[in-house]
Order: C-alpha cells, then sequence, then structure tokens
C-alpha cells in the first residue's frame, strides 16, 4: 500500500515532523555501553560513504586467493587499484 502524504497534511508539515521525531529520538539519554543512537539506515548510509570512500575491507585468506588467481590467468593487480 502507498500513502500520498501530500493528501493528508502539507509536506514540509510532514517533513518538520519527521525531522522533530527524529531530533526526539536522538536526544534520548543513552543507556550503559551504547555510544549512539542510530536511525533506520543511517548505519548502512555510514558504511556505504566508508566503502565508497576507502574500499571494501578484504580478508587476507580471500585477498590471496584473488592474487593467486589473478596471476593465473595474467591479470596484473596493482594496474586494477583505485578502479
Amino acid at each position: 500500500m502507498a500513502i500520498n502524504i501530500a493528501d493528508l497534511m502539507p509536506l514540509p508539515v510532514f517533513k518538520a515532523k519527521v525531522d522533530q521525531w527524529a531530533k526526539t529520538i536522538k536526544d534520548t539519554k543513552l543507556q550503559k555501553g551504547f555510544d549512539e543512537i542510530t536511525l533506520p539506515g543511517e548505519r548502512a548510509l555510514r558504511e556505504e560513504r566508508e566503502r565508497r570512500a576507502n574500499g571494501v575491507p578484504i580478508q587476507p585468506q580471500y585477498w590471496a586467493g584473488m592474487l593467486k588467481m589473478a596471476a593465473e590467468v595474467g591479470v596484473d593487480i596493482d594496474s586494477l587499484r583505485g578502479t
């Protein structure tokens, strides 16, 4: 089901309500052992930005296998860096 928010209220009002709701949640006192309150999608967005900036981490054993396969088929891995 899809709901057209504009049929219920003006979009700027809706966006302001959502922003206030998010602020209320973020301003909640942290429980012991936690350092941040995140909303749905925030961690994934942060991870996506990190990986776009710094690449996708590959575990050493998998990287070693990729290097071996690249050598077997004559691909120079170093030539692929940064692409």
